[in-house]
C-alpha cells in the first residue's frame, strides 16, 4: 500500500538545508554566515540582520528538478521567494546598530508534501520531498561593538494531528495544527583587512552559527471499526514530514565593497534522526509486537565544506555587476549498508524479508550566478548542478529581485 499525504499546513526549513536561501549566496555555494545580508541573514545568521541600514523587500521565484536514479515519481519543487530586512530606529550607542530579517520559501502547489511509503519501495528520502514545504524564518541582530555582532533567530513549523472515523452513514475527519520551533544562534567577529587597490576597507570576518533540530510530524488515525462487525484494528499513520538535524556551521571570510571570498565548514547531527514512519499497529500496553515495524537504520553525522566568491564591476555610476560561483561537497547520512525489512506476501500469506531500499549519496555541487545592482534594486540569478554520487544529478534554480527605500 502507499500512503500519499498532502499536509494541510507545514513549515520547515528542508528546501534551505539543500540549497541555500536567496539568490545571492545559494550562487555562492550556500555560503552566507559572514556575508548574508538582508533577509538572507534570517536563514544564514542572524546576526548579519545589523548590517541593514535601509528597509529592504525581497520577491523572487525559485525551483528544483530531479534526474536520479534508479527513478521515482518525485515532482519538480517550484516555489516563491519572499524576504524583508528592516533596520530598527533606536538613537545614541544603538543608532545603527540592530536590524531584524524575515524570510519565506513556499510551494506553488503545496503546503508541504509527506509520503508514506513501504522501505522496499525505491526512494529517496533524503532528497526529494524535503524540497517540497513551506520554509519561515524571522531573525534579530545587533551590533555589540568590538567588532562583534550576535543574533538569534526562529525557524517556525505546524504538526499535524488528526483522525479519521469511518461510519455506515459518512465519514468526519478532524485535524489540528500544533506550532513548533528551532532557534538559530549566531555570531560574527571582524578585523580590518587593510584596503584594496581604490582605497576602500576590507574586512576579515568570522561567523558561528548554530541551528537546532527542525522537523514536522504527522499522525493521522483511521478508524474503520463501525463500518462493520469484524474486528477492524485502528490504524496510526504516523511519522516525519520534513526534518533537519541540528548543525553547527563555521565560515571564514573576506569581503570589500566589491569583492568577497567564503569557506565555510558544517557539521550536521544526522545520528538524532527517528526515521521517516512509525508503526501503523499502535502496540496495547504490554504487548510488544502487534504488526511490521519500520526498519531502525543508524543514520550517520554529516560534514559539509563549501567554498564561494563574488566580484563586481562598476558599469556606470550607482551600477555594479556581479559575478559569483561556488560549490560545496556533502557526505551522505544514510550508512552503507541497510537493515532487511518485513513485508507481508499475498502469494503465501506469511511475512517475509525484503531488501530496503532507501538510496543517497555524496553529494557534489557546482554554483553560479550573476547580480545586477542599481541605487535601489538588486537583481539576482543563480543555478546550481548538484552530482548525487552513483544515483544521477540535480539542477537548482532561481532569481530575486529587493527593492530598498
Amino acid at each position: 500500500m502507499l500512503a500519499s499525504l498532502v499536509v494541510p499546513a507545514r513549515a520547515a526549513a528542508s528546501p534551505e538545508d539543500l540549497f541555500g536561501y536567496g539568490a545571492r549566496t545559494s550562487a555562492m555555494g550556500a555560503t552566507g554566515a559572514t556575508h548574508g545580508t538582508g533577509a538572507e541573514s534570517a536563514y544564514h545568521n542572524p546576526a548579519l540582520g545589523s548590517l541593514t541600514r535601509r528597509n529592504a523587500v525581497t520577491l523572487g521565484l525559485g525551483g528544483a528538478a530531479f534526474a536520479l536514479t534508479p527513478r521515482t515519481d518525485a515532482p519538480a519543487a517550484k516555489g516563491v521567494l519572499a524576504g524583508a530586512a528592516i533596520p530598527i530606529p533606536f538613537g545614541g550607542f544603538l543608532r545603527d546598530r540592530v536590524g531584524v530579517s524575515a524570510a519565506l520559501y513556499m510551494p506553488r502547489d503545496l503546503l508541504v508534501r509527506a509520503r508514506v511509503l513501504y522501505p522496499e519501495t525505491p526512494q529517496f528520502p533524503l532528497l526529494t520531498d524535503r524540497a517540497q514545504s513551506v520554509t519561515l524564518r524571522a531573525g534579530f541582530g545587533v551590533d555589540v561593538g568590538w567588532g562583534v555582532r550576535a543574533g538569534l533567530g526562529v525557524a517556525t513549523l505546524a504538526a499535524l494531528s488528526g483522525s479519521v472515523v469511518a461510519t455506515a452513514e459518512g465519514s468526519s475527519v478532524e485535524n489540528q495544527l500544533v506550532t513548533t520551533y528551532a532557534p538559530t544562534i549566531g555570531a560574527t567577529w571582524e578585523h580590518g583587512a587593510g584596503r584594496d587597490a581604490l582605497g576602500r576597507p576590507s574586512v576579515y570576518r568570522v561567523g558561528v552559527v548554530f541551528r537546532g533540530e527542525l522537523d514536522a510530524r504527522f499522525a493521522v488515525t483511521v478508524d474503520g471499526s463501525k463500518l462493520t462487525t469484524l474486528p477492524i484494528p485502528v490504524f496510526d499513520i504516523a511519522g516525519l514530514a520534513q526534518y533537519d538535524p541540528a548543525q553547527i556551521v563555521v565560515e571564514v571570510a573576506r569581503t570589500d565593497a566589491r569583492s568577497t571570498f567564503a569557506l565555510q565548514g558544517v557539521y550536521k547531527r544526522w545520528r538524532d534522526f527517528p526515521g521517516l514512519v512509525e508503526p501503523t499497529l499502535v502496540c496495547s500496553p504490554g504487548v510488544t509486537t502487534c504488526g511490521l515495524a519500520p526498519p531502525e537504520i543508524a543514520w550517520r553525522d554529516t560534514f559539509v565544506v563549501r567554498a564561494g566568491a563574488e566580484h563586481g564591476i562598476d558599469l556606470a555610476p550607482g551600477v555594479v555587476l556581479r559575478a559569483r560561483a561556488g560549490g560545496w561537497v556533502e557526505t551522505s547520512a544514510l550508512p552503507g549498508s541497510l537493515p532487511e525489512s518485513r513485508a507481508f506476501d499475498p502469494a503465501t500469506k506469511t511475512v517475509v524479508a525484503v531488501p530496503t531500499r532507501y538510496f543517497d549519496g555524496t553529494r557534489l555541487v557546482v554554483t553560479g550566478g550573476f547580480g545586477l545592482g542599481l541605487r535601489h534594486v538588486d537583481l539576482d540569478t543563480f543555478v546550481q548542478r548538484h552530482w548525487v554520487l552513483d544515483h544521477g544529478r540535480i539542477t537548482a534554480f532561481g532569481l530575486t529581485g529587493t527593492v530598498r527605500f
